[in-house]
């Protein structure tokens, strides 16, 4: 077994940006006005910054176009309380990722802040950067 040795600090700060261009999903409905949409979470634009970043991330960009297929997953799951299950049952996505370099980290709205050199990491909490520790519930 090899051990990675860690990496150094850079001092480069990087923004990621996923920004997603479509999503849809067919077979399954989730319409239940007490229970919130779990895929909801999928269609959302998200970013994320590291703290040290290398240098090759910077101006990077990733595009994907993603199904999944989930029949055999889900078609077990019986339809009821808001969701409605109709196989077949496929997720699709297609975004970019987006990088960027930026001054500071913490002056950014990313949802996650991540050092790899130090491993620390941070959770944006309503606008606020909280360390994420054992003891935090994260």
């Amino acid at each position: 077994m090899s051990h990675l040795p860690p990496p150094n600090p850079t001092g480069i700060s990087v923004l990621s940006t996923v920004e997603v261009n479509s999503f849809q999903t067919t077979g399954i409905t989730i319409d239940s006005p007490d229970f919130p949409n779990p895929l909801a979470s999928f269609m959302q634009n998200l970013s994320s910054c590291i703290v040290d970043a290398p240098a090759d991330l910077i101006n990077l960009v990733v595009n994907t176009d993603i199904c999944y297929d989930l029949t055999g997953q889900l078609s077990g799951f019986p339809s009821g309380f808001g969701i409605t299950i109709n196989p077949p049952v496929t997720v699709s996505t297609v975004s970019s990722s987006i990088n960027r370099q930026v001054a500071d980290c913490f002056a950014t709205d990313a949802a996650v802040i991540n050092n790899p050199v130090t491993g620390e990491v941070w959770v944006n909490v309503d606008g606020s950067f909280v360390p994420v520790s054992e003891s935090s519930g994260f």
